[in-house]
């Protein structure tokens, strides 16, 4: 996928001990068609982001690594090729990261999709469970 943002934060000195954080994978581009001899080719659209969800226990200082993968890329048309969404992640030392797979691309006239986890982007919220 293209477009993927990585940033770091830092959750310090918090009363409430636990985030819940849902990771969903950017979602795959749709494949790209074409059109010979006046008949035209159906294409496949492109898979959505996998998801995942799980609770990190934030009672002491960590940083954190965030990941949100970009959607893929549709075919631009021709019997083109589109591409997969990427992968995104939730890390910090010592805890298990979180990871949603990318979405696969569509299939197209000639080859079958991709296997995978939108080409919209993907998400990762991050909420404090009271």
């Amino acid at each position: 996928g293209i477009n993927t943002a990585t940033r770091q934060f830092v959750i310090s000195q918090v009363l409430i001990p636990t985030i819940e954080v849902l990771v969903v994978g950017g979602g795959g581009g749709g494949g790209g068609g074409n059109r010979g001899n006046n008949n035209y080719s159906g294409c496949g659209g492109g898979g959505a982001g996998g998801d995942r969800t799980g609770n990190y226990d934030i009672s002491s200082t960590r940083t954190y690594t965030v990941t949100v993968g970009g959607g893929g890329s549709g075919g631009p048309g021709g019997n083109s090729s589109a591409t997969s969404g990427s992968n995104s992640e939730v890390s910090a030392p010592g805890v298990t990261t979180i990871t949603s797979a990318g979405g696969g691309y569509g299939g197209r006239e000639t080859e079958p999709g991709n296997s995978g986890g939108s080409g919209g982007g993907g998400l990762v919220v991050i909420r404090f469970l009271v």
